[in-house]
């Protein structure tokens, strides 16, 4: 008889099986490859699968809460990415696991999942890239941050999730791909933009999520694709196309998503 056991305070599903049938039934459905459930049918029973199977498959197993997995795995043999994989879900194997393996996005990725590993991370080796991927989604170490490491992608991107940060940030930092970014979520920081920065591709990002800005747009910079990519999404701003900066491939594309415009095709 297959076992699910919950455990409520890390909210965590294991699961046992008495039989190599009762596995290969749950495999059926448990969204594993093909190749997997092939290793299982081959095996003579279920000791043999717990015994032999591949470490690739072993670490999507024992992530998923299969714990009759973690038995037999060779767990000085895990790279620090499987690391990750596997405690970012089961962080009760953490005791096994060398932290010493782990670089600086490593911990970012763990920490962002499992705040608890704190007390073992390098923070003053993290980077801005990395500080924004654990704040976005674990604020608490904002008294930790050195602010001063952020460039401006970072901030876009951590702005994105906690706009409260906005006290910190040199908004100099950012470019015209960081703006984009950042106001396709967050368009109350647009008083701060520059808007000059941003180039064809930028203002397309930026239309397609938050059309109220047009009127800061340079429409003479976009192109071609630029085109293309905004009329899909956008319609609405044929008026300001130059359609002489579309060429015969440009025009198949559009047409096929916006056969409405086959008037401007020719009459130009």
């Amino acid at each position: 008889m297959r076992r699910y056991i919950k455990d409520l305070k890390d909210n965590i599903i294991m699961k046992t099986f008495q039989t190599k049938e009762e596995l290969i039934s749950e495999w059926e459905v448990n969204g594993a490859c093909k190749a997997g459930q092939e290793f299982n049918k081959s095996c003579r029973d279920l000791q043999e699968i717990l015994e032999k199977c591949p470490l690739r498959f072993r670490i999507w197993r024992i992530k998923k809460g299969y714990t009759q997995f973690a038995e037999h795995c060779p767990w000085d043999k895990l790279s620090s990415h499987a690391w990750v994989e596997i405690l970012s879900c089961q962080p009760q194997y953490a005791d096994k696991c060398n932290f010493d393996l782990m670089n600086e996005y490593d911990w970012a990725t763990l920490l962002s999942k499992q705040p608890q590993f704190a007390d073992k991370c390098p923070w003053d080796s993290l980077n801005g890239f990395q500080w924004s991927i654990i704040l976005s989604s674990q604020p608490q170490f904002a008294e930790r941050c050195n602010w001063l490491r952020l460039e401006g992608y970072d901030w876009a991107l951590l702005l994105s999730h906690q706009p409260e940060y906005s006290r910190f940030c040199d908004w100099s930092k950012l470019c015209g791909r960081d703006w984009a970014l950042l106001l396709s979520s967050q368009p109350q920081f647009k008083d701060g933009c520059s808007w000059d920065s941003l180039d064809g591709y930028d203002w397309v990002n930026l239309l397609s999520s938050q059309p109220q800005f047009a009127p800061h747009c340079d429409w003479s910079k976009l192109h071609g694709y630029d085109w293309v990519n905004l009329l899909v999404e956008k319609p609405e701003f044929h008026v300001h196309c130059d359609w002489n900066k579309l060429k015969e491939y440009h025009w198949r594309i559009l047409l096929k998503l916006q056969p409405q415009f086959e008037v401007y095709r020719y009459n130009k």
